[in-house]
């Protein structure tokens, strides 16, 4: 089945099935008429911080050259950027089908539609950070578990689902954690490299790309961590370039089309909608595609291994 084919047959597996968008649309209509959460008063506290650090410092110590222009520009951006950013946003995880649930409300700043605000600041809003993505990943465990199940078995076992998913989502933090700090890590390490940040962001993006179908190993194939990264690895290198261009379709279709989306969003509550619905619909696809790509791809990468061992005993 090639790349098309696959597209193909997941958006038409999803139009058979609309409930596979449950989570996608649960999701958005949260984001649309639940609370906001804003981190304003940390950012305020923060700031504050820094002020009485400054004032401890010798005079003139933070008033010329490019030192002041960045303090100033920090004390006039950041208080407008935390007062817009809804932190439950960070429930949808989305990168384009790959990790996380298609949801498109998540990124609407906060004062787009009417709704109560509830502000964080201190210890709180710093240990609600991580508590969200969590739950954000626990979403995408349950929303991609649905779509394995289909893949796998044609159907919805619910019990069996919310049996796998804790396995399924201590799996991937395990990995993604700590790859995570690191790709920051070395990203930081880049930007002081100057043209080496180049090579670590090339890096990068190959690793990214030899992970693709991590959460697939996972929630489909049942493999653990590592079991997880080494079958992806595997695959892709089996199929590198038609991987390389489900992922560039994935990635244009999806953000291609949320541009449209958002465009709605801002017409009237019917478009907001179109756009949750519509959005839901093919985000769901793109994932659905990812997991039939990776299905059809490890079984003639068995067959593959097979007929190379085959080979072998009888030569």
């Amino acid at each position: 089945m090639s790349v098309i084919d696959t597209l193909s047959t997941a958006f038409h597996r999803v139009s058979r099935r609309p409930w596979l968008i449950t989570i996608p649309v649960l999701l958005d209509l949260f984001f649309w008429f639940g609370p906001r959460l804003s981190i304003a008063p940390l950012v305020d506290q923060y700031l504050a911080f820094v002020k009485t650090s400054m004032s401890t410092l010798p005079p003139g110590a933070v008033t010329g050259g490019d030192m002041a222009a960045r303090v100033d520009t920090m004390f006039e951006v950041l208080p407008e950027l935390a007062s817009q950013i809804n932190l439950f946003s960070l429930l949808s995880l989305n990168s384009s089908g790959r990790l996380g649930v298609p949801a498109i409300l998540g990124g609407q700043p906060i004062g787009w539609w009417p709704a109560s605000v509830i502000e964080m600041g201190g210890f709180g809003a710093v240990a609600l950070l991580p508590f969200l993505a969590g739950m954000g990943l626990l979403l995408t465990c349950l929303f991609m578990g649905m779509l394995a199940q289909d893949v796998r078995d044609g159907g919805l076992d619910i019990a069996r689902l919310f049996r796998r998913v804790p396995a399924h989502w201590i799996s991937i933090v395990l990995v993604i954690v700590p790859l995570g700090m690191a790709f920051t890590f070395a990203l930081s390490i880049g930007l002081a490299l100057g043209p080496l940040s180049v090579v670590v962001l090339a890096v990068t993006i190959w690793v990214l790309i030899y992970m693709t179908f991590f959460p697939q190993a996972v929630i489909l194939g049942e493999a653990g961590p590592l079991g997880g990264l080494v079958t992806s690895f595997a695959i892709v290198r089996f199929t590198f370039w038609p991987t390389v261009g489900l992922v560039v379709l994935n990635n244009v279709i999806g953000l291609g089309l949320s541009y449209i989306w958002k465009r709605l969003l801002i017409e009237s509550p019917v478009g907001t909608l179109v756009a949750v619905l519509a959005n839901a619909y093919v985000g769901t696809a793109l994932t659905l595609a990812l997991f039939i790509f990776y299905r059809d791809r490890l079984v003639k990468w068995h067959e593959a291994l097979s007929a190379q061992r085959s080979v072998e005993e009888n030569g």
